[in-house]
């Protein structure tokens, strides 16, 4: 009994504050931006759990869901913007009552697929359960909710497809 609670308190430390400590010093450290950008976070976020192809980009202060990032893939030659957002999980608003304490919300957990070739814009918002397809365009202050066809260029609050482009 009590060696079942130490390994799962020490799932949790490690899960909760390495993971953690280690994407924040990826995401946010501000020597070398440039070299950070390029080399470190597409490999940080490989060895925390991630499914990251090859030649990715990634912007300055992403936010992640740490914790539950083996629910995250991402296709090769993508590029995310900085200040966007990559939700994995979200309050399970259909079990809501009238009164009840937000906390005792249960949690949604959905993955996010995100083919090769996209580009995600600056301030974007990707919510849990989504699927990118290939080549699509997601532009700056976005917030998607629904799968995005390939090839697609979506805006808008929620996103819209506005625009298809040619392979």
């Amino acid at each position: 009994m009590i060696v079942a609670f130490l390994k799962k308190s020490i799932k949790y430390l490690y899960r909760e504050t390495v993971l953690y400590a280690i994407w924040h010093f990826s995401s946010y450290f501000p020597l070398f931006p440039t070299f950070m950008l390029i080399h470190v976070r597409p490999r940080t976020w490989r060895w925390m759990g991630a499914r990251v192809g090859r030649g990715c980009l990634f912007g300055y202060g992403i936010y992640l869901d740490v914790s539950s990032l083996k629910r995250l893939t991402i296709g090769d030659n993508v590029f995310i913007s900085s200040d966007t957002l990559i939700f994995l999980h979200r309050r399970d608003l259909k079990q809501y009552v009238q009164g009840m304490n937000p906390h005792d919300i249960p949690m949604w957990e959905g993955y996010i697929t995100i083919g090769d070739n996209v580009q995600i814009g600056m301030r974007s918002v990707i919510m849990p359960g989504v699927n990118i397809g290939k080549g699509a365009v997601i532009a700056a202050g976005a917030v998607v909710t629904k799968d995005v066809p390939p090839y697609a260029i979506v805006a808008g609050q929620p996103a819209k497809v506005i625009k298809y482009v040619q392979e």
